[in-house]
């Protein structure tokens, strides 16, 4: 089975061009976004027709983003009873 490249849903801030190679290479988003405007900046502008182009061409995963599961924070509030008050109550 081969490994095919999707844009990402999870780790999109603008196309999710950038999140789909990181999960492709299984790297860090953050690696693939600092490397391409490294490369946007030395090839004067041109990473951005890039995005673009891939951005077009690449298609977008049919996979959900994964949710995290949260457990459910339970407050329980106990009641301060003042000294005088104890004193009443026996």
């Amino acid at each position: 089975m081969t490994k095919k490249i999707y844009r990402s849903r999870e780790h999109k801030l603008i196309g999710g061009v950038c999140g789909g190679l990181a999960d492709y290479f299984n790297i860090d988003p953050v690696i693939t976004r600092l490397a391409y405007l490294l490369i946007t900046a030395a090839s004067n502008g041109f990473g951005v027709v890039v995005y673009i182009i891939a951005w077009i061409v690449i298609p977008l995963t049919t996979e959900t983003p994964t949710e995290e599961k949260k457990e459910p924070i339970h407050v329980v509030i106990h009641e301060v009873k003042k000294e005088e008050d104890k004193g009443k109550s026996a």
